[in-house]
């Protein structure tokens, strides 16, 4: 199995299990359940450099452009943005359809903490609610975790690519 698809799923995998957990152990719905959440950049940033020291030692010779690593985890990024927003979709229709009201009851709630009428608190949960159905949860995961992981892999790339010094650019 080619390295980024081995910690694409590896990342995915992880994201995953830690929103499982948090839904098993009671605190998805807390504080405390977004911040765990947070893990999962460092994960996938640890995991993006291992997969491309992988890449470099199994197929370029102990040696990586920053084209050649951006491409590594641009593959990872994408296996594990494509698995995660199916979980996405699971995890809101099957294994706690409940969460899509909780986002909702608290979205009302911090519209009517900013002092919003009732007409607007209504006007505002019409609009946001057509947002946070399962389909653009998932849509939005996919296209967000696209885009973040996209611009994280430029940066680790960046640091870690290992250009042959022999090779003339």
């Amino acid at each position: 199995m080619k390295p980024f698809v081995k910690y694409g799923l590896v990342v995915a995998g992880t994201g995953i299990l830690i929103s499982l957990i948090t839904f098993i152990i009671g605190i998805d719905k807390t504080d405390a359940g977004q911040y765990i959440g947070w893990l999962n950049i460092p994960i996938m940033i640890v995991f993006m450099v291992v997969a491309i020291k992988e890449t470099r030692l199994k197929f370029y010779n102990g040696f990586i452009s920053f084209g050649q690593a951006f491409r590594t985890t641009a593959g990872m990024v994408l296996v594990s943005a494509l698995v995660t927003a199916i979980f996405t979709y699971m995890y809101f229709t099957v294994i706690n359809p409940s969460m899509v009201d909780f986002i909702h009851e608290k979205q009302e709630m911090e519209f009517i903490d900013q002092g919003m009428s009732d007409a607007e608190v209504e006007q505002a949960l019409a609009m946001s609610t057509k947002f946070t159905t399962p389909p653009m949860m998932t849509l939005f995961t996919l296209l967000g975790g696209l885009f973040f992981g996209m611009l994280v892999g430029l940066i680790v790339s960046a640091i870690v690519k290992k250009p042959d010094p022999n090779q003339v650019s």
